[in-house]
């Protein structure tokens, strides 16, 4: 059956292309410019495997890589669609897997975000996404690859490099953006039957107790903090719903 042997080929390629980058990732003084190549080339076979590290810190670090990827994805607003090419649609489509994936924010160094390098990256990402026609697109990827930050000594989210960055960019899909990746982030959850929701009622105290330790500093993030937590008050009180109806029943 040539469906099963191109699953086992592509199993087996992953699990090989895994150990090409544990090798690789244990050599001193390769140059990161052909490792970027290699992860590139070998990107749909890392998804569930080794992560392109040098090529999300080239993410991290220019802004310009960011911009240009975004234009390979999406097109410019208002534009009509036009027919891509096969390597156009390979591109975007690895352009978009690699976007997905990405968990490293601009102006993080050993664990510490640099505000104004995140800010100048922001800046100058936003500067050109304008320019080529995708501010609001590319302002939800902004707002994505913000929520990958740490958590404050304080237990307050995000830190306050993030905070003041959502504060000075004051952008509806920054913040849209940021909703979502919070919201997607979850990924597939499981109850028991008749449970309800109480799981979302527990994110949605979380969020409400980030906002209430940012409110007053930070107004902006603390409105997108609690949106968050009344999107989690709504899917709670959805599986409510479907617990008594499941008890009706």
């Amino acid at each position: 059956n040539p469906k099963i042997v191109g699953k086992v080929d592509m199993s087996m390629f992953t699990h090989h292309s895994d150990k090409l980058f544990e090798y690789l990732d244990k050599v001193e003084g390769l140059d990161e410019t052909r490792l970027a190549q290699i992860e590139w080339a070998l990107l749909p076979a890392l998804k569930h495997g080794h992560k392109p590290k040098i090529l999300y810190n080239e993410l991290a670090k220019n802004p310009e890589f960011f911009a240009e990827i975004i234009t390979w994805i999406y097109r410019k607003r208002g534009a009509k669609k036009e027919k891509l090419t096969k390597e156009q649609e390979a591109r975007a489509r690895l352009g978009y897997e690699l976007l997905d994936s990405w968990n490293v924010i601009p102006g993080k160094t050993n664990g510490v975000v640099d505000e104004e390098k995140l800010w100048e990256w922001v800046e100058k990402a936003r500067e050109l996404l304008e320019k080529s026609g995708r501010l609001v697109v590319g302002d939800q990827h902004i707002g994505k690859i913000l929520t990958h930050s740490p958590t404050d000594d304080d237990g307050a989210w995000p830190i306050v490099a993030v905070r003041n960055v959502l504060e000075r960019v004051e952008s509806d899909d920054v913040e849209q953006g940021f909703r979502l990746a919070v919201y997607n982030g979850r990924g597939v959850s499981s109850r028991a039957v008749g449970e309800g929701g109480g799981q979302e009622r527990a994110l949605a105290a979380k969020y409400e107790e980030y906002a209430k330790k940012v409110k007053f500093r930070w107004p902006h993030t603390a409105y997108t903090l609690l949106e968050i937590a009344a999107t989690w008050r709504r899917e709670a009180e959805r599986h409510d719903n479907d617990a008594l109806e499941d008890e009706i029943a």
